[in-house]
């Protein structure tokens, strides 16, 4: 459904106000340089401090610039269900491909207040949703049993996963193949190629066209992939004391 390298976009301004045309110019220099989709409205993009009225516009503005050349990807979340479910119907709306759904920042739910959370937004959209697990910003942690709970709603099919520490996703799952046969990690590696390259769009298309020349074909090149690189942060670990 997605793939490749999707950058987030910034939100240019100018004179305090959004400058529609510079972020015009940087959706058009991005796919010129072979981007595969983007992220308006994203924590790049300033989300918690845009208006709503900022927030939609932006939204509307990247689905009309793109024209349907490659995916939009709609940052849509709140820590607010209902703004959220708001932010996701406007984006629907407006043409977006999906939506991406940050976990609700500051107020620190539950796990079961995560699950009915997004279980709420993707009841009421047709909109893909992709999970955005991140703790360093939003100070909640949903744990690999709630996203596998949420991946058995049809319309949530990703996750991105900003936390940074794979061992920690392996380690607590009480499946360890679960990142790998469930619906929203079927392509996890390709996502974690694209936050570990985010430098620059460049870094990011150059990781993925490795990965995708690569045999990487199968769940069992996957996982043994994966355990070199768990191996590997164990030995960096033990070091480091």
């Amino acid at each position: 459904m997605f793939k490749g390298s999707i950058p987030a976009l910034i939100t240019p301004f100018k004179n305090l106000k959004i400058d529609y045309e510079s972020f015009s110019s940087i959706i058009e220099w991005s796919i010129l340089n072979g981007s595969h989709g983007f992220v308006p409205c994203g924590t790049t993009g300033e989300s918690p401090t845009l208006s709503h009225d900022e927030h939609k516009k932006i939204v509307e503005e990247c689905v009309k610039v793109v024209d349907k050349r490659v995916p939009v990807i709609a940052g849509t979340g709140s820590n607010n269900t209902l703004e959220a479910i708001e932010l996701t119907n406007h984006a629907e709306k407006s043409g977006a491909s999906a939506a991406l759904v940050v976990t609700p920042y500051y107020n620190k739910p539950t796990q079961e207040g995560l699950y009915f959370h997004y279980k709420k937004i993707a009841e009421s959209t047709s909109l893909p949703i992709v999970i955005y697990n991140i703790p360093g910003r939003s100070t909640v942690d949903m744990n690999i049993d709630t996203m596998k709970k949420l991946s058995l709603i049809e319309n949530i099919v990703g996750v991105k996963d900003a936390t940074n520490d794979l061992l920690t996703k392996m380690v607590n799952g009480n499946n360890k193949t679960l990142l790998f046969e469930t619906k929203p990690f079927q392509d996890y590696l390709a996502q974690l190629f694209e936050n570990v390259c985010r430098n620059s769009n460049e870094s990011s298309l150059t990781t993925f066209k490795s990965y995708k020349k690569s045999k990487l074909r199968t769940n069992y090149i996957i996982k043994t992939k994966i355990t070199l690189i768990l191996f590997l942060k164990i030995i960096l670990r033990i070091f480091k004391k």
